[in-house]
């Protein structure tokens, strides 16, 4: 876990930009993009990933937020409601909150470990092939965000 400490502004973001009541956070093993923090208040268990926008990572993954947060919302109402994250809107309507310097992704929790953490199981290695299929079949419609997006695997400096 990263040393700064970001609680005030984690719990600002919590309860000024997602309405959350007496919220509690506890920061928990993230990426290398984002600090991670499981949240508990009476509206119920949440996940929050915090991008620091002053870090280069950061700009590579929140980029395409607007098109990609959507359509995984979809994905969650098209019948993989608790096996994908999905996205909790902020006060102001958007699918993320932002301040000066961090950019807020609140989803609800979903029990588990991160993957790679160990092997899967053959039942987990069958409901990630699952949710991988459900993925690969879903069509952007044309006017979704996401129809646009093209992701770029090139490394850069080869």
């Amino acid at each position: 876990m990263r040393s700064d400490d970001i609680s005030a502004a984690v719990e600002r973001a919590l309860t000024e930009r997602f309405r959350l009541n007496a919220p509690a956070a506890a920061e928990t093993k993230g990426g290398w993009s984002a600090r991670a923090f499981r949240v508990e208040s009476p509206e119920g268990k949440f996940f929050l990933k915090v991008y620091d926008k002053e870090e280069h990572s950061t700009a590579q993954w929140t980029a395409n937020m607007e098109a990609y947060l959507p359509f995984v919302n979809r994905l969650a109402a098209e019948g993989l409601r608790g096996r994908v994250p999905e996205a909790v809107p902020a006060e102001d309507g958007r699918l993320w909150a932002e301040d000066g310097r961090h950019l807020y992704l609140l989803t609800g929790f979903l029990a588990g470990e991160m993957p790679g953490s160990r092997p899967l199981t053959g039942q987990e290695a069958g409901e990630l092939g699952e949710i991988v299929g459900r993925l690969h079949r879903t069509k952007a419609a044309p006017d979704d965000l996401i129809s646009g997006v093209r992701e770029d695997f090139s490394v850069p400096f080869a």
